[in-house]
Parts: C-alpha cells; structure tokens; sequence
C-alpha cells in the first residue's frame, strides 16, 4: 500500500488560498476559513 505525502499547515492554507477560501481568524493553531466567491445576478 502506498503512503499519502505529507502536508504542513502552511501548504493546506496555501491550497485553500487559490481556491477562493480566506483565513477569517485564528484561534491558536486553529485557522478557520470561509468561502470568499461571490455570485451576482441570481435572481
């Protein structure tokens, strides 16, 4: 069985960046994200 490659925080948050997701605040090492894309014209 192969073995997964391991991530730090830093590439996590970074991978989370370009998917549009922002840091919104961080409780120690705890970094809690929200989706920032916006959607216009629903109607």
């Amino acid at each position: 069985m192969t073995t997964m490659p391991s991530l730090t925080g830093k590439k996590i948050v970074k991978a989370l960046r370009k998917a549009e997701f922002e840091v919104v605040r961080v409780k120690g090492s705890h970094h809690f994200t929200s989706c920032v894309t916006l959607i216009v014209g629903l109607q």
